[in-house]
């Protein structure tokens, strides 16, 4: 099981996260598809990222997924631009942090940092 779980299909920003995941030596993981496998995450795993610009559909049943197996993990997601309703249809499934795509990659090494304070 992987420390960061990782649910983006783009190659740049994919690459982006596992460097930031390798400069603080945290595993990082992205799964071959968009659909939550008990396998993948587990006890070891300190966060979720997921790219909300992916189907809806899939992206809102993910989410659902994981918090009905693990409701404390913390899961970010991120759209391309702000999208008002889903934001909040997304917070309302259990996403912790809903961000623009370009405050995810700026404030990503933060997010990531945050998650490995202990007893947060």
């Amino acid at each position: 099981m992987a420390e960061f779980v990782v649910y983006v299909k783009d190659f740049e920003l994919g690459t982006k996260i596992a460097e930031v995941g390798a400069d603080l030596n945290r595993e990082v993981i992205f799964p071959d598809s968009f659909h939550f496998t008990e396998g993948i995450i587990g006890g070891e795993t300190e966060l979720v990222i997921i790219d909300l610009d992916e189907n809806q559909k899939i992206t809102e049943e993910l989410i659902l997924e994981i918090r009905s197996s693990h409701p404390r993990l913390p899961i970010v997601g991120f759209f391309s631009s702000v999208q008002k309703r889903r934001h909040k249809k997304v917070k309302n499934l259990g996403c912790t942090w809903v961000l623009p795509r370009s405050s995810f990659v700026k404030n990503l090494p933060t997010l990531i940092e945050r998650r490995m304070k202990p007893n947060d």
